[in-house]
């Protein structure tokens, strides 16, 4: 009788059966992979001297002992999702190694890059004010016979020039060709947002502000768009980021 009972009992359980690890959803997979930061690995360490200009160098003890304290670390190695960079405290090293953590470009570069740059680097391409013409003695002159008067004729219109100014919010650099340059546009003139587009082939004062640009900020050359959105300077399109870097700009940040 008890023989017939347990084999019941595991004819219930194998029916039934036990949650199978292997049939479970799989957990989302771990981005944040471990680094560890020394000499001689490879690696290439960029920080911001006191020029307010990206370094990159491939040893510790190059960089800046002002900026060791918010390095941006790549390894060619390993690629991160998205927008996201390993950052390290190269100031102090601890038992296991130095302190490494993982956070977006643009978070990155708010912290590290003083909010004047992008300003200045626009600013130091703004074409030179016109000098002001000098006045002339006025000298009494005869008297002549009046002439007949023309109709007067309408005031033209001169055409919006496509000079970056600091004053301006929101600048588009791009090309003709771009496929996400035209994407950008569509999206900013979608949501009704006033911006300053400047072709970086036609234009040589916005190909002047967008170099300044990449030196300041570290951009990789030839990669458009270039999207400045107040004081974030972005490489390419991605809308959540300039929908979050708009809210940010409208609330004054």
């Amino acid at each position: 009788m008890h023989l017939l009972q347990l084999s019941l009992l595991v004819f219930c359980l194998v029916l039934c059966g036990c949650p199978d690890r292997a049939a479970a959803p799989p957990s989302a997979p771990d981005t944040i992979a471990h680094l560890q930061v020394k000499d001689g690995a490879g690696l290439l360490f960029s920080f911001y001297d006191n020029r307010a200009e990206m370094r990159t160098v491939d040893r510790i003890g190059e960089v800046a002992v002002t900026a060791r304290t918010d390095v941006w670390v790549t390894d060619p190695r390993k690629h991160l999702p998205g927008d996201l960079i390993y950052v390290a405290d190269l100031s102090t090293k601890g038992k296991p190694g130095y302190r490494v953590w993982v956070e977006p470009k643009g978070k990155w570069l708010d912290r590290v890059v003083p909010k004047v740059s992008v300003s200045e680097a626009l600013a130091q391409n703004e074409p030179a004010p016109a000098p002001k013409a000098k006045k002339r003695v006025q000298r009494p002159r005869r008297r002549r016979r009046p002439k007949r008067r023309r109709p007067a004729q309408p005031a033209s219109v001169a055409e919006p020039t496509a000079q970056p100014t600091a004053t301006a919010q929101v600048f588009l650099f791009s090309t003709n060709w771009c496929p996400s340059c035209r994407a950008a546009r569509a999206f900013f003139q979608q949501k009704g947002v006033p911006f300053k587009e400047l072709d970086v082939e036609r234009d040589p004062q916005a190909q002047q502000a967008y170099l300044a640009l990449q030196q300041r900020f570290g951009l990789k050359r030839g990669v458009i768009p270039v999207i400045v959105v107040g004081e974030r300077v972005f490489q390419g399109f991605s809308r959540p980021q300039i929908e979050a870097a708009l809210a940010t700009l409208a609330r004054g940040g």
